[in-house]
């Protein structure tokens, strides 16, 4: 199997971060082993369905879509714990904002 990284848009996630409730979009690299890029796709998405960040709450139409698919050299090192999200408001609220 190859190694990919998936990048990954999320949008409308309602979440709660720092006791603010708001809709918010991220940003996402999951690194994967999968046969083609199809698959490394399916693999990624089925990594972000099942991070615990992301389930609960108002999950009202959340949509997840692919930025880029990319095929790692053979001798990549394979991360032993994945990247974190990239999150931003997506509501408008300009929390801190001077």
């Amino acid at each position: 199997m190859d190694c990919y990284k998936v990048t990954v848009h999320g949008a409308g996630f309602h979440l709660v971060l720092d006791d603010e409730p708001g809709v918010y979009g991220f940003y996402v690299a999951r690194f994967v082993k999968a046969r083609d890029p199809d698959m490394a796709v399916q693999a990624a998405l089925e990594l972000l369905r099942r991070d615990p960040k992301l389930t609960g709450g108002n999950m009202a139409l959340p949509r997840l879509t692919i930025d880029t698919v990319e095929r790692l050299p053979d001798d990549f090192a394979f991360p032993s714990v994945q990247p974190g999200l990239a999150l931003f408001r997506e509501d408008g609220a300009d929390h801190g904002a001077a």
